[in-house]
């Protein structure tokens, strides 16, 4: 369990995620309706070099009272759907989740490129603006 003040980390989303009630293999997004998507090219500290997929589904109402969003940053991470109070806060969580996760590789001494022109860098923060900004931090 974490601590109330503590801040979560990006692998510690997933861990969580993946032990919410509402996971299971129908919830593992195979992202068929995706609404917005972007490629990238990921370079991890040894070099390893990964085309990734960044999208996010349409919320959907699971039925039960709560939303979902389908996020993907496959083959970086396999990530189960975002769940929500309603469709804005689902899709306001997956956005927050794949800049969180973008922002970590960064941090972790990866590079993110364009697919399309891979002597630019991919701009996380200009592409997420203030999507995210805070979202998983503590605010004490």
């Amino acid at each position: 369990m974490l601590a109330a003040s503590a801040p979560i980390t990006p692998l510690q989303l997933i861990a969580l995620c993946r032990t919410w009630p509402a996971y299971d293999d129908k919830t593992t997004n195979d992202m068929k309706d995706s609404i917005a998507s972007t490629r990238i090219l990921c370079i991890r500290p040894n070099g390893e070099r990964l085309e990734v997929c960044a999208e996010i589904g349409r919320p959907y109402d699971r039925g039960d009272g709560a939303w979902a969003c389908p996020v993907g940053l496959k083959p970086l991470y396999d990530l189960a759907d975002i769940e929500g109070v309603d469709s804005l806060q689902a899709l306001c969580l997956g956005a927050s989740l794949i800049r969180k996760l973008l922002n970590h590789f960064v941090e972790d001494g990866g590079r993110i490129l364009h697919v399309d022109n891979p002597d630019h860098a991919f701009d996380v923060d200009a592409t997420f603006s203030l999507v995210g900004a805070r979202g998983l931090e503590s605010t004490d």
